[in-house]
């Protein structure tokens, strides 16, 4: 590798890892000679990409959207698809991705603290007319439909929450990681970039919502059928929306008053499990299992066999659950708006505050650990004293020989002792001598 003048610019010349002759033009030498180094220590380690090979951000975002087809759920890549094409490829899509610095991330990082940025704002706001264009077309109604300045209007001065935007982080750090592996990149920014700290709100988001046994009585009461029963069982059994809508007639082990996760419904498609976690076995209550039987022969009759279909007998559409079954009780009930996955955290809080093991709770949501359940719902454990270290401490002044003193006069006693062999001659650990005080043990 050379640097040379050529003309008013200096040149960095020299041949790639594929013995590929390349150059470079610097305005100045000195930016010249660090481009040399730079080049020399990734050939070295065979980390060097020629510019003219380097990907826009938008491009290894695509591929790296492509990578994930068929290897993750279509609802969660939806998820990704949406957030890189919504917020990171409007703000970052036409830079080089080695020109995309911790600087750069930090300085979007906190834009979506304040609100959205221009590009990101317009991108939302495209995204927003086309699922309304398709509202449009499903109901037959032309007015559902809105124009992108509607939208654009509409999102003005909205924030993200910071669980919103450490998401939106997580999954550009996914993207550079993704092209470190593919040795388009040798560091990774997104990486070096803080996430924002969680709200009281945020973190406490569970405990405000979860209902108290009172609440729980008034929404059933005021659910209607068929929804009722769903909303018993969401609460019951602590099923999230998807496990519901996906349930089977064949599902239930009636002799055994047991209940089958096989399968989950969402957006469509029946889906397997996530995990080994969620397929798992949950005991139902006599009293719900009793209620199950007459609806068996009343629910509508589909291909599916579904506990909860639609009145045609099909796979029940989870806006439909919403918008005309729990809000309405909701409303009727005089609660708080809450969101449905809030029944099954009000199943968790209301089982562990009433002293059920926490191992069995998570077995019964599913989760991969109780130390899972532990993080989300450590809210419900009771905090009443529970005697736990008087009894230890009872165990100790009660064993054999024990050399525990209770008095304060004996304790007194231990520590002259103490004191007295710290501060002899020979055995002064400090020159401090007011440290070795009595004040000090009292």
């Amino acid at each position: 590798m050379a640097v040379r003048k050529r003309g008013k610019t200096f040149v960095a010349d020299y041949r790639d890892g594929q013995r590929v002759r390349r150059w470079k033009s610097f305005r100045t030498e000195k930016e010249a000679k660090a481009f040399e180094r730079t080049a020399l220590d990734e050939l070295g380690k065979g980390e060097h990409v020629p510019e003219s090979q380097q990907p826009t951000f938008e491009e290894l975002a695509a591929r790296y959207l492509e990578s994930k087809v068929g290897v993750i759920r279509d609802t969660t890549l939806g998820g990704y698809e949406e957030v890189v094409n919504c917020y990171l490829v409007p703000y970052f899509g036409r830079r080089k991705v080695r020109d995309i610095t911790v600087d750069l991330i930090e300085r979007f990082r906190a834009e979506l603290t304040v609100g959205l940025p221009a590009a990101v704002l317009l991108s939302r706001a495209e995204r927003l007319v086309s699922l309304s264009k398709d509202r449009a077309a499903k109901r037959c109604n032309p007015k559902v439909a809105h124009t992108v300045e509607y939208y654009r209007r509409k999102l003005e001065g909205k924030t993200l929450k910071a669980r919103s935007i450490n998401d939106v982080l997580s999954i550009l750090v996914s993207v550079f990681n993704y092209g470190a592996k593919h040795r388009l990149l040798t560091f990774n920014p997104a990486e070096h970039v803080d996430k924002l700290p969680m709200p009281h709100s945020e973190e406490h988001l569970v405990d405000q919502n979860v209902l108290n046994p009172t609440e729980v009585r008034l929404l059933l009461e005021s659910a209607l059928p068929p929804w009722r029963l769903l909303l018993e069982a969401a609460i019951t059994l602590g099923l999230r929306q998807s496990e519901l809508l996906g349930l089977q007639w064949g599902d239930i082990d009636w002799a055994g008053q047991r209940l089958h996760i096989r399968r989950s419904y969402r957006l469509g498609k029946f889906y397997d499990p996530k995990t080994k976690h969620s397929r798992r076995v949950v005991e139902v209550p006599t009293g719900l299992l009793g209620r199950l039987k007459p609806w068996r022969l009343a629910c509508p009759k589909g291909e599916h066999d579904l506990v909860f279909p639609n009145q045609d007998g099909k796979p029940q559409r989870a806006d439909v659950l919403i918008k005309r079954g729990f809000e309405p009780a909701l409303r009727r009930a005089g609660l708080r708006k809450i969101r449905f996955h809030d029944l099954r955290h009000s199943c968790a809080s209301l089982l562990l505050s009433q002293g059920v093991d926490v191992v069995a709770v998570s077995r019964l949501l599913g989760h991969s650990s109780p130390v899972v359940t532990l993080n989300i719902y450590s809210h419900a454990i009771p905090k009443e004293r529970g005697g736990a270290t008087d009894t230890l401490a009872k165990l100790f002044s009660e064993a054999p020989g024990s050399k525990v003193v209770a008095d304060g006069e004996n304790l007194l006693e231990e520590s002259s002792e103490a004191i007295d062999l710290i501060g002899s001659p020979g055995r002064i650990r400090t020159s401090d001598q007011p440290v070795n005080s009595r004040l000090l043990y009292h």
